[in-house]
């Protein structure tokens, strides 16, 4: 099995956790699982908060160095119904599939033998009805399935956060409302566990 030197980390708020203490935020977390068991391995997070696939295209940085671990975590943002925009999400769900697999083949193209993996996060705690008189966690359903589908086209792999939080209620892993979106203490823990327990033998 190959092993890897390099973690990057792409997303918007549920990866950057700036709601949190340093220490509390699940990447930071996670590298210290990794370096416990891997001080050699460098963990970099590149990510903006609010941002979309369209709007990480023209704003990240999606170069890697070869033999790279690559987590990617876009879709919540994406999702959105604004009451503003009357009926329509912030991305239309095949421009979301484009423009995901656009970030997908820019990393491929950067850094060679990589390992990428999707995240495709949680159910929300937020029963808000949004511009398109549904929750956003109808919404994002669709956009979850449609990850899990990416995945599969771009020989990539799920990190099924999504199903593993089932096992609990959104009110133990979100922030109180009126947020309810993004992790609180807890689920900020879990999600470095789950995410360390997939990549652990591949570092």
């Amino acid at each position: 099995m190959m092993k890897f030197s390099n973690i990057y980390i792409f997303g918007d708020s549920l990866s950057l956790c700036s709601h949190l203490k340093i220490d509390r935020r699940w990447v930071e977390i996670l590298k210290l699982k990794i370096k416990n068991k891997n001080e050699k391995i460098k963990v970099i997070l590149r990510g903006i908060n609010g941002i979309t696939t369209t709007e990480a295209l023209k704003k990240i940085n999606f170069k890697i160095k070869s033999k790279s671990i690559v987590l990617i975590f876009f879709g919540t943002n994406d999702s959105v119904y604004y009451k503003s925009m009357r009926g329509k999400p912030r991305t239309d769900i095949e421009l979301f599939k484009k423009n995901y697999i656009s970030i997908i083949k820019k990393i491929k193209k950067s850094g060679k033998n990589c390992k990428i993996l999707l995240i495709n996060g949680h159910k929300f705690y937020r029963r808000r009805l949004e511009g398109n008189d549904q929750t956003h966690n109808k919404s994002y359903l669709k956009y979850k399935k449609k990850i899990n589908y990416i995945a599969k086209i771009t020989n990539s792999e799920i990190i099924n956060t999504y199903t593993q939080f089932l096992n609990y209620k959104p009110k133990m892993y979100c922030m109180k409302l009126p947020d309810g979106l993004h992790q609180n203490i807890f689920g900020s823990k879990k999600y470095s566990e789950i995410i360390f327990k997939k990549i652990s033998k591949s570092i």
